[in-house]
């Protein structure tokens, strides 16, 4: 049960710097439009 609650908070942040990390992307990529 412990365990479980754990993995799950895992897995809610590994998404979370998943979704984060394409943002970023996004970001440097619009940033990098701009500067060119």
């Amino acid at each position: 049960e412990e365990l479980a609650k754990e993995q799950t908070k895992a897995e809610a942040l590994a998404a979370e710097v998943m979704r984060l990390s394409a943002d970023l992307k996004r970001i440097t990529q619009a940033y990098d439009g701009l500067i060119r």
